[in-house]
């Protein structure tokens, strides 16, 4: 009987049943990608019990993305993760296209987390170096809080844009 494994991204948590066969230990899950954990094989071990889908984080990741933030209006998502979802966005007051940052639901409980999210995007708007990508906006829009960053650039990978962020 094949073994299922529940994706352990946040954003994805897809339950993944491999093909007939052996398993490879380096499986991958076939919506996100993320490395899978190889079956523990040990005698009389029992698999992980699945991750119960309330423990995944709740937030915008799991939604569909919004079809605005602020100002801003949402082309698609790029990536997800823990923390948040990072958005490809169109800025129509300055007419160029942005990654916009937006912590999850639950992930800025209080205002220390607040301050310090905000205080991160204006460290990062100081900074100029080519492998950082620049800020070009932050604020709040109802209850999110965002970060817009650079021109959007077509030649990085959306994994790459994402992990600059």
């Amino acid at each position: 009987m094949p073994t299922t494994h529940v994706c352990p991204n946040p954003a994805c948590g897809k339950s993944v049943t491999p093909a007939d066969g052996p398993t490879p230990t380096a499986a991958k899950c076939p919506a996100c990608r993320t490395l899978l954990a190889a079956p523990n094989k040990a005698a009389g071990a029992a698999p992980a019990p699945p991750r119960p889908d309330d423990a995944r984080p709740a937030g915008r990741s799991a939604n569909p993305a919004p079809e605005r933030i602020g100002r801003f209006v949402v082309l698609g998502r790029l990536g997800a993760g823990a923390f948040g979802t990072v958005y490809r966005a169109r800025d129509p007051q300055l007419d160029r296209e942005v990654a916009l940052k937006v912590p999850n639901a639950g992930v800025l409980t209080d205002p220390k987390r607040v301050e310090r999210f905000l205080r991160e995007a204006k460290a990062a708007a100081q900074l100029r170096h080519p492998n950082i990508v620049p800020v070009f906006d932050a604020g709040r829009d109802g209850d999110l809080y965002f970060i817009a960053r650079c021109p959007f650039l077509k030649s990085l990978s959306s994994h790459e844009v994402c992990c600059r962020l």
